[in-house]
């Protein structure tokens, strides 16, 4: 029990779960979410976004409809999608293994070709979006981000995992 409202909360959601016993995995869990959230808050050219994560209850469903990896590879996530269906995206993914940076890397680049297939036929004017798209990683860290300030969220993901 006890979900809340998924509103900008995450930073003090961790805040909160750090006075718990399981202070680690607590913290490791938001991991994803957090950087996620800052990146969606400083990104101001995002319409209005939905946003699932790794804490949501279909979360592993959820996972496939950007990634194809194995979910079981994955400690955490955050992805924020256009809520109109536009081509918008945000998604920070935690690996557990360093070793499967590369494999959820590719995944999301082929997550990426698929949404240009979609884009081209129904909304010609989202796939210069979609083609300059970032997929980048620092540590067990992957993400990928589709917005018209896509090398700046690269930026701030860059400076939330210094």
């Amino acid at each position: 029990g006890g979900g809340g409202s998924n509103q900008n909360n995450a930073a003090s959601d961790t805040a909160a779960q750090a006075g718990t016993g399981d202070a680690d995995s607590a913290i490791r869990s938001a991991g994803a979410m957090s950087i996620g959230e800052s990146i969606s808050s400083s990104d101001t050219s995002l319409p209005d976004m939905t946003v699932d994560t790794s804490d949501g209850e279909n979360a592993a469903i959820n996972f496939t409809s950007v990634c194809d990896a194995d979910y079981d590879r994955v400690s955490s996530y955050y992805h924020a999608y256009a809520t109109d269906g536009m081509a918008p995206e945000i998604t920070v993914i935690e690996v557990k293994d360093s070793s499967d940076v590369v494999t959820v890397m590719n995944a999301l680049n082929d997550h990426l070709e698929d949404r240009i297939g979609t884009f081209e036929s129904y909304a010609p004017d989202q796939v210069e979006l979609v083609e300059n798209a970032v997929v980048t990683y620092s540590g067990n860290y992957v993400a990928l981000f589709i917005s018209e300030k896509a090398t700046m969220d690269k930026t701030t993901f860059e400076e939330a995992l210094k």
